[in-house]
C-alpha cells in the first residue's frame, strides 16, 4: 500500500510539475545520435564533407522522417554553408513541428527569421537580373550609399583624432599666453606705483667681457613675494622654486621666505 501510495505521488509530482520530470532535449535526442547514419552524417560534417553529409542525413530522414536531429542538421547546413534558405527554412519547420515546446524552439525561431531575409536578399538579387533597370539600379544605389557612409565614418574618426590634436594644442596655447600675460602684469605693476622700477624686477646682466661673456638673470624681491611666486613669475610653474632656492642660500633662510629688496640669482 506504501509503494502505491509512493508511486501515485510521484506520478502527480510529474503532471502538476513539468519542469520536474520533463526529460530535457539534451536526453531526448541522445538515442537519436546513436542511429548508425546519423553518427557517419555528423563525422562527414566534422570532416568538412558537407555533400556527404547532406547525402547521409537525407538518408536517414527517407528511413526515418520523424528523426527531428536530422531536421535541425540539415536545417543548419543548408543555413550556414549552402545558403539554400528554402531548404533550411523546411527542415527548421519540421524540427519545430517534431519537438514543439523545446528549450531549442527560441533559437530556431530565430534561425527561421534571418534565413527568411537572407531569401528575401538573394530573391530581390535574382529578380534584379531579370529587372536591370529596376532592382539592379536599386542595388547599385544601395552599394554605393554603404560605399559612402564606410568613408564618411573613416573621415569622422580622423576629424574626431585631428580635434583631439588641436584641442591639445589649444590648451598648451592658452598656458603660455596666461604665463605671459602673468608676465606682463607684473612687469607693468610696481608696488610703489614707480612704474620705472618695474624693469628692474627682473634683469639680464653680462659676465665678463667680449665674445666669451655669459648672462646671468637676477630679481629684486618686491612686498608680498614668496620663491613660490616668483618661480611662477619667472618659469610659469611655482612648484619649481627650489631652483631659485639653492641658487641664493646665502639670502633665503627660512623656507620660502625672501627679504624685500633681495637682488636672488635666476638659475
Amino acid at each position: 500500500m506504501k509503494r502505491f501510495a509512493l508511486s501515485l505521488i510521484v506520478l502527480l509530482g510529474c503532471i502538476g510539475g513539468p519542469a520536474g520530470c520533463r526529460r530535457s532535449i539534451r536526453a531526448i535526442e541522445a538515442p537519436e545520435h546513436q542511429n548508425p547514419l546519423m553518427r557517419r552524417a555528423r563525422a562527414c560534417e566534422q570532416a568538412g564533407d558537407l555533400d556527404q553529409a547532406i547525402a547521409l542525413y537525407t538518408d536517414v530522414l527517407m528511413k526515418a522522417p520523424a528523426l527531428a536531429s536530422a531536421h535541425l542538421q540539415l536545417a543548419l547546413i543548408h543555413h550556414d554553408h549552402t545558403r539554400d534558405c528554402i531548404a533550411a527554412i523546411y527542415h527548421y519547420r519540421r524540427y519545430l513541428a517534431l519537438r514543439p515546446g523545446s528549450d531549442k524552439e527560441t533559437m530556431v525561431l530565430g534561425r527561421i527569421q534571418k534565413a527568411e531575409q537572407l531569401l528575401a536578399t538573394q530573391s530581390a538579387r535574382r529578380l534584379s537580373v531579370n529587372d536591370p533597370s529596376g532592382q539592379v539600379a536599386l542595388l547599385q544605389q544601395i552599394d554605393k550609399l554603404n560605399a559612402g557612409l564606410k568613408l564618411a565614418d573613416a573621415e569622422k574618426q580622423r576629424l574626431n583624432a585631428t580635434n583631439a590634436v588641436l584641442t591639445e594644442l589649444v590648451a598648451t596655447l592658452n598656458g603660455r599666453i596666461r604665463r605671459m600675460e602673468l608676465w606682463i602684469d607684473r612687469l607693468q605693476t610696481a608696488p610703489d606705483g614707480d612704474a620705472r622700477g618695474a624693469g628692474r624686477r627682473l634683469a639680464v646682466q653680462a659676465q665678463g667681457a667680449g665674445a666669451g661673456a655669459t648672462a646671468s638673470r637676477t630679481y629684486e624681491v618686491r612686498t608680498g613675494d614668496t620663491l613660490s611666486r616668483i618661480a611662477d613669475f619667472v618659469y610659469g610653474d611655482p612648484t619649481l622654486w627650489p631652483r631659485i632656492r639653492d641658487a641664493n642660500r646665502e639670502k633665503v633662510r627660512d623656507g620660502e621666505r625672501v627679504r624685500v629688496g633681495d637682488i636672488l640669482v635666476i638659475p
